[in-house]
């Protein structure tokens, strides 16, 4: 059994992933005590199916249509309303509108580009910047094949061309997207903190160490954030708030990290990782960091940050080594009368 955790779960599949993981350690548990269990008998069913198979099995998959013309939508939608359950928008700001209520549920959007209000391609594009809406995969639909690389480009999975091509071709693609997406986000979820959405500390030295073999002539630098006090910021204000700093300082680790070209990582508790091209100013960058970290009321004043930078970190060999370097460095301002960033000067060894 597992119970709703507040903050945590984003969903009531989350909860069930958990039961079923205590299950297995369970189960696993009686094994070794000796007990018989259902992979011991040698007359298993191959009709046996996990909550995944159920799941899959009962429930239809959400699609959303966005076509501004509505004879478009309704025969693409009376085409696959068998095998899903069909959402419509008309216009592009109501594509959004969709997606943002409906996010948890939508599968897959089939996309229209030329529609009223907002294209198809402004639709895309907001889409990649939105944390809650870029990982819903996109099949662009429209008559202009010249277009077909640049929807790629800015983010589509796929592309159908108008007139629709046979209907088990459409749904041939629709399936292989829906499949696709949700292996990447099964992916996802082993590599990064489920709280920020950033990379765990196991998979973020990895693309360190890629990193590294991929820009040999670089000098990157080795970033630590962490809140001052942080324990004391959970005592008074509670854990819900303490995991919405969290929160929104892993949203902006990942901004940062894809806007200078670096990688950010939730190490534990309130300590980030940023691994990064170097930087000139950094004083003025985290104090831009820290405005948009902070600019909702309920975090402004009550939360301080501090960031220690090991310039030309691979100075060190050792990749953990070189944020154990920047940690002294954020340790090294006790409070922030000395600023909120500090650097780490390299003895050598």
């Amino acid at each position: 059994m597992a119970e709703y955790v507040a903050g945590e779960d984003v969903c009531v599949r989350a909860i069930f992933e958990r039961a079923d993981q205590i299950m297995y350690q369970k189960k696993m548990l009686l094994k070794s005590l000796g007990a018989q269990t259902r992979g011991n008998e040698p007359n298993e069913s191959a009709y046996d199916l996990d909550f995944d198979d159920i799941a899959a099995l009962s429930m239809k998959r959400h699609l959303l249509i966005a076509d501004d013309v509505a004879t478009n939508r309704e025969i693409l939608g009376a085409l696959l309303e068998d095998d899903y359950e069909i959402l419509y928008a008309s216009d592009g700001t109501q594509t959004l509108e969709m997606l943002r209520r409906y996010k948890d549920q939508i599968a897959l959007l089939l996309l229209d580009l030329y529609m009223p209000n907002m294209t198809g391609r402004e639709v895309l594009a907001e889409m990649q910047v939105d944390e809650d809406l870029m990982s819903i995969p996109v099949i662009v639909v429209t008559v202009d094949a010249d277009v077909e690389l640049d929807c790629l480009q800015i983010g589509a999975m796929d592309f159908i061309p108008k007139p629709y091509p046979d209907i088990e071709i459409v749904k041939a693609r629709i399936s292989q997207c829906i499949e696709l997406s949700e292996n990447r986000d099964l992916i996802r979820r082993t590599q990064r903190d489920r709280l920020t959405g950033l990379y765990n500390i196991e998979y973020f030295i990895r693309y360190v160490d890629r990193f590294d073999q991929t820009y040999e002539g670089a000098a990157p630098d080795a970033v630590v954030c962490d809140v001052v006090q942080f324990h004391e910021v959970n005592d008074r204000y509670g854990r819900q708030f303490g995991d919405l700093v969290l929160r929104s300082i892993g949203m902006s680790i990942g901004r940062l990290a894809r806007r200078i070209g670096g990688i950010g990582c939730r190490k534990e508790g309130d300590t980030f990782l940023l691994y990064c091209p170097h930087q000139d100013d950094y004083e003025q960058l985290f104090a831009r960091f820290v405005d948009e970290v902070f600019v909702e009321k309920e975090t402004a004043g009550k939360v301080s940050l501090r960031f220690g930078v090991f310039v030309d970190a691979r100075l060190e060999a050792d990749i953990e080594e070189r944020f154990v370097c920047a940690r002294i460095a954020a340790d090294s301002l006790e409070d922030n009368s000395n600023g909120m960033v500090g650097f780490y000067q390299y003895q050598g060894r």
